[in-house]
């Protein structure tokens, strides 16, 4: 499908329509859970109210639920995820006739009425709205649904050439689906949509300001701005952003933006999106002397593959720097030849004895090189810089750093800082730094800004800045304390090489 022949930001969306298409998606996968179900053997049905069918009560079927899709196993009975409207067990088991599940004629149906009332863009963002209801805990906010005339009687399939190349979604149902179901797929998709795979995570903050400025409409979130930015720099993302800002929009803010978790390397294989750092090549613009360093993204990395039942790493970024080879631990040192990186995926069925059976072909990847961007030489905020996002800057570079090598200490013993040039003395001190030495907490976790003399306490309420000093210090002051002292150390090591 040309995604490009649908603009999804050249006019508003309607949202009355968008809320019927999607109680239609709603409908067309939960008939296609059912079929998927029965062809496996499961006493799973699609039931109807009396006297409704698909061909001639379509939108009064899906838009006032009055349909349910169930599997009845030893456990009890178990409802569609896809179901927007809660079974009506108020209705006497008389009123409920069981239908044949008929997905391809349902989805023939919307698609020749989205197509003759121009409502393609619709269409896309109202099936990306039903995928991300597994990854929601909450109901999403709907407009009430606006009444789309009858279905036209010519199958959509053999109308328009769009019209065919929006009949291709029915092909992909089956994996939007799987997708959908995977846990913290969609979401880590989102999430995924402003990754720079050249930011190390000591700098990710400083990159979020960025982001957050080019998003910005009189310094406010502006999702619009947002969803143009993605339509040309992650095209393929463009529906789920739509959705999210269709159906969460008071809640949608800059914590989209900060490349924070979930990651789903899964979900990042199949739709080839670049999720993480553990996809990504990276050379050093230093080749001398390969023998002697090794490029901590490179040292993780290694961690990583060779150690299979370890978890990946929550942060997006690659560590910063590089190491000595003394300082790598036994496994990374015995693998470091063997160029281990992602270079196919396939998937497989696990059976109840626990073998592996191949689901799909063996997909090879195109090989992702990268170099990463320098650290920046001078810690200094402009006076005019607000104090609100330089917190905000600080938090989201302090997580990411902070998850970072909280994984590499529990699962690869710990990681020493020291690039071969800094004194004993210059290392300990940036070891000690808050970023690497602290422990996770919820701050690490989500990133709120407020006003500009506010900042957020542990219970989700504004406080004034000054209420956050300690010992009379705030956290950016901290910081810049602890890079003076860096700075000392490092001249204090440079007079005596000179002396």
């Amino acid at each position: 499908m040309q995604q490009q022949e649908i603009s999804l930001t050249s006019a508003p969306l309607k949202r009355g329509h968008l809320t019927s298409i999607i109680l239609a998606w709603s409908y067309i996968l939960s008939c296609r859970w059912v079929e998927i179900l029965q062809e496996a053997g499961w006493n799973a049905s699609i039931q109807h109210e009396k006297g409704l069918h698909i061909a001639d009560s379509f939108w009064k079927l899906v838009t006032q639920g009055r349909w349910q899709a169930s599997v009845k196993t030893a456990k009890g009975t178990h409802y569609s995820p896809w179901m927007l409207i809660e079974s009506n067990r108020n209705l006497k088991l008389q009123k409920w006739w069981a239908r044949s599940p008929a997905s391809l004629s349902a989805f023939e149906m919307l698609l020749g009425s989205c197509i003759s009332e121009g409502l393609e863009a619709e269409l896309l963002t109202g099936l990306a709205s039903v995928l991300m209801l597994l990854s929601r805990n909450e109901q999403p906010w709907l407009s009430p649904p606006t009444s789309i005339p009858k279905t036209p009687t010519t199958p959509a399939s053999t109308c328009s050439a769009r019209s065919h190349a929006l009949y291709k979604l029915w092909g992909c149902l089956d994996k939007a689906m799987y997708l959908s179901s995977t846990r913290a797929a969609i979401e880590s998709l989102i999430r995924s949509a402003f990754f720079d795979l050249s930011v190390p995570c000591d700098l990710l903050g400083a990159s979020f300001s960025g982001i957050r400025e080019a998003l910005s409409s009189a310094d406010e979130f502006d999702p619009q701005r947002a969803l143009h930015a993605i339509t040309n720099r992650r095209p393929h993302l463009s529906p789920l952003w739509a959705a999210e800002i269709c159906m969460d929009p008071d809640t949608l803010s800059y914590e989209v933006l900060n490349c924070l978790p979930p990651i789903c390397l899964p979900a990042a294989l199949w739709t080839g999106t670049m999720q993480s750092f553990l996809q990504v090549a990276y050379r050093s613009d230093e080749p001398a002397e390969p023998e002697a360093k090794l490029l901590r993204a490179r040292e993780f990395q290694i961690a990583y593959f060779c150690q299979p039942s370890i978890p990946v790493p929550e942060t997006r970024a690659p560590p910063f720097g590089e190491t000595i080879l003394n300082n790598v631990s036994r496994e990374v040192e015995t693998h470091m030849a063997h160029e281990h990186m992602t270079r196919s995926w396939q998937m497989y069925w696990t059976t109840t004895s626990g073998a592996k059976k191949p689901a799909t072909a063996q997909y090879v990847l195109e090989l992702v090189e990268a170099r990463m961007e320098k650290d920046v030489v001078d810690y200094n905020f402009d006076e005019e810089f607000p104090i609100k996002l330089r917190e905000a800057v600080d938090e989201i570079s302090c997580g990411a750093t902070r998850r970072m090598f909280n994984w590499h200490r529990e699962y690869d013993g710990g990681i020493s800082l020291d690039d071969g040039t800094m004194s004993p003395e210059t290392v300990r001190c940036l070891q000690a730094h808050p970023w690497i030495s602290g422990p996770l907490t919820d701050s690490d976790k989500s990133i709120r800004v407020g006003e500009e003399n506010d900042h957020w306490n542990g219970n989700n309420q504004r406080i004034p800045i000054k209420e956050e000093r300690k010992g009379g210090v705030s956290a950016s002051e901290y910081i810049l304390e602890w890079h003076k002292e860096v700075k000392r150390c490092q001249r204090s090591e440079d007079a005596r090489v000179s002396s």
